[in-house]
């Protein structure tokens, strides 16, 4: 794990701004609203792949089929501001990437909506909606609203206790912040994770006594999905593939590629990237360099933003994945689930 050691100086200054709004919450100063609706916050500790999006996901797979759920975010790398409900006929750049990929996974299953006011976002929610649960992404820092549980993911591989704060680590707050949570979810475990190793996170994690922990792996689907097809993801074998990524770990994914692929070509962005004419160019002829048996492979992520450009898209496929958690009664059940159903 690599810490900007040289940059530690504004990692206090930093710290030290985030102690302070803390404790003008702890101190009512900034005020925290409930609402009556019950509201379930996905957030974590650090910038951004700690596996949130995935367990969003999940929760709402176990949860859609008998209560109405709604989805509120930022909306991160939208062009627009204000409250937004994501439809058929939104735009990555009208609601933000992660909206888009959660309306097309689960169509008119659930509402999905972006506010950067997350209060005023689930008022208009409960108004205009009447959701049975409202599902927070990415809002674990945001404080002006009070869950009714909130989930803190951390990811196996840099674990917020191992981290430290920007600039010098990845930590968005101070690791005391995660006595806020009820439940932390240590994400992307390797399968079958030893009962030793998990009694030594939940020593270094350093739970309340209020607290749960629990573990979650990532599971591929056995297809890729393109634009008018899907392939069993054993015929990689036979592709050279073009691997694009615009995510803020793209390391396990291009490790799964490559297991699988005939030959792997990475072109990897920055996380939310916007991409560009010139970006689609470069692709479009890192492809082609590739000649024959060759494919263009994202994460459900890029694609909503990929597939947007027609010279890629027929030729542009990618790879779900879901999770698979440890103990899941215990999980449901830690979240109150039968309350809400």
């Amino acid at each position: 794990m690599m810490i900007r050691w040289y940059l530690l100086p504004f990692s206090l200054i930093y710290g030290l701004i985030t102690s302070i709004r803390n404790i003008l919450f702890q101190q009512k100063i900034l005020p925290e609203k409930s609402f009556s609706v019950p509201i379930i916050s996905v957030g974590n500790l650090s910038v951004g792949g700690t596996g949130k999006s995935p367990l969003v996901h999940y929760l709402v797979d176990q949860l859609s089929s008998e209560i109405k759920i709604a989805i509120l975010s930022r909306g991160y790398g939208r062009k627009t501001q204000g409250y937004r409900i994501t439809n058929y006929h939104s735009s990555y750049l009208d609601v933000g990437d992660e909206a888009i990929q959660l309306f097309l996974r689960f169509k008119n299953k659930i509402v999905v909506a972006v506010c950067e006011n997350r209060v005023l976002g689930i008022e208009k929610l409960v108004q205009e909606q009447n959701p049975d649960i409202i599902i927070l992404d990415d809002a674990f820092q945001h404080r002006y609203v009070k869950p009714s549980i909130s989930i803190l993911t951390s990811d196996y591989s840099r674990p917020f206790w191992r981290d430290f704060l920007l600039p010098a680590g990845n930590l968005r707050e101070s690791r005391r912040g995660m006595k806020r949570t009820d439940i932390i979810m240590v994400t992307k475990c390797p399968p079958l994770l030893p009962e030793k190793e998990k009694l030594d996170i939940q020593h270094a994690a350093a739970l309340l006594p209020h607290q749960k922990l629990f573990f979650s792996s990532v599971v591929y689907n056995e297809e890729i999905i393109g634009f008018s097809e899907r392939m069993p993801d054993n015929n990689l074998a036979y592709y050279k593939v073009l691997l694009i990524t615009g995510i803020a770990k793209a390391d396990a994914f291009l490790a799964r590629v490559k297991d699988f692929a005939k030959e792997v070509h990475h072109m990897e962005f920055p996380d939310h990237h916007h991409f560009s004419k010139r970006n689609v160019a470069d692709i479009v002829k890192a492809y082609k360099n590739l000649g024959d048996y060759a494919l263009i492979l994202t994460t459900e992520k890029d694609y909503v933003r990929l597939k947007l450009h027609p010279e890629l898209s027929t030729n542009l496929y990618y790879w779900p994945i879901e999770i698979v958690v440890d103990e899941e009664e215990e999980f449901l059940a830690a979240l109150g689930i039968n309350k809400y159903i």
